[in-house]
């Protein structure tokens, strides 16, 4: 569970007694490589910290092809967006490249530590503001970067990715064929 606690540490100040509390309530689930955590069209009822493993978020887009839009590696979160967020029509998929330990709670649990304890509320502002962040700074570095820069960026956050994630989804994730990233990586 060490990761999973230093991921509630890392996105706001929260006690020991509240961390203590809401560990005891979490689920620890173990699956393996290539179970489908959240199908497409699902809204999950649960919010996930991943101990260990690796996953890909993706949607399937008009032509009927997975397109991965997010990995998550340990120490992460996963949850489906359009739960979390209430939001409806989103239709991602979260899925498991590795056998995966994961800890879980309802999001209705974490909605009610958010409405009776101001840490806890905090600790969800944080996790929106993050991951809202995280989204826009995606969404303009696929407009707006080369992808080849976009690249160089992926491999300087994740040096390892390509020892975790099957090239066709990084490729995928860039917006790129297979073949253009074999081009950019023998440029680099």
């Amino acid at each position: 569970m060490e990761n999973t606690l230093r991921t509630l540490r890392r996105f706001g100040r929260l006690s020991t007694a509240n961390i203590e509390a809401f560990a005891a309530q979490l689920e620890r689930v173990e699956l393996p490589r290539n179970t489908e955590l959240i199908r497409e069209g699902e809204v999950s009822p649960y919010f996930y910290f991943l101990e260990k493993g690796a996953t890909k978020t993706n949607y399937i887009d008009e032509y009927g092809d997975k397109k991965a839009v997010w990995f998550a590696f340990e120490g992460e979160l996963l949850f489906s967006f359009s739960a979390y967020f209430a939001v409806e029509g989103h239709q991602e998929s979260i899925e498991l490249y590795e056998d995966s330990v994961l800890y879980r709670i309802p999001l209705r649990k974490l909605r009610y530590l958010y409405d009776t304890d101001l840490e806890w509320a905090n600790w969800g502002r944080l996790i929106s503001e993050r991951f809202l962040g995280k989204v826009l700074t995606e969404m303009d570095r696929n407009r707006f970067v080369k992808a080849k820069d976009r690249y160089r960026w992926l491999i300087e956050s994740r040096p390892d990715i390509h020892k975790r994630v099957p090239l066709k989804d990084i490729a995928s994730y860039l917006g790129i064929s297979k073949e253009s990233l074999s081009r950019i990586r023998k440029e680099q």
